[in-house]
């Protein structure tokens, strides 16, 4: 698809989710800075859409709009990326015993509940210590985990 009709597509008014979505993702590129990855696919130019609409045709539609704001784009697309880098990591966490759910929503109060329902999605549904008490429960050794 053409330039010109990507940036037609894509320049239309954003949903206040969207916005909210897209401001959180620039705060957690603060905190959460490792991913693992890069963004080559954007595409800078001048007469382009703003970062919020290209980050919102990028996460709704797929498409690639050429940007006039490529710095705050690239910082929503970090810290979206940063944020389930790191819910992977505590999940995986979760999942081998080394950290409990509680403990991270101690350390990090201000994360929405989606992102400790993702963590939790992602641990296969047991949480912290209910590994343990699970495997009491039938009959297995808490502490042969690991």
């Amino acid at each position: 698809m053409k330039h010109k009709k990507i940036i037609e597509i894509a320049d239309r008014k954003v949903s206040k989710k969207v916005e909210g979505l897209y401001n959180f993702y620039i705060e957690c590129s603060k905190i959460f800075t490792f991913f693992g990855g890069k963004h080559d696919h954007m595409i800078w130019n001048e007469n382009g859409v703003t970062a919020l609409q290209a980050f919102n045709a990028q996460d709704s539609m797929g498409l690639n709009a050429p940007c006039r704001q490529p710095f705050l784009f690239k910082k929503a697309l970090d810290g979206k990326a940063g944020l389930n880098f790191i819910i992977k990591q505590w999940a995986e966490g979760i999942r081998e015993g080394t950290i409990a759910l509680f403990e991270l929503k101690e350390g990090y109060p201000w994360l929405p509940i989606w992102v400790w329902e993702s963590v939790k999605g992602q641990t296969g549904g047991k949480v912290g210590f209910e590994w343990y008490y699970e495997e009491l429960k039938d009959g297995k050794a808490a502490l042969q985990r690991g």
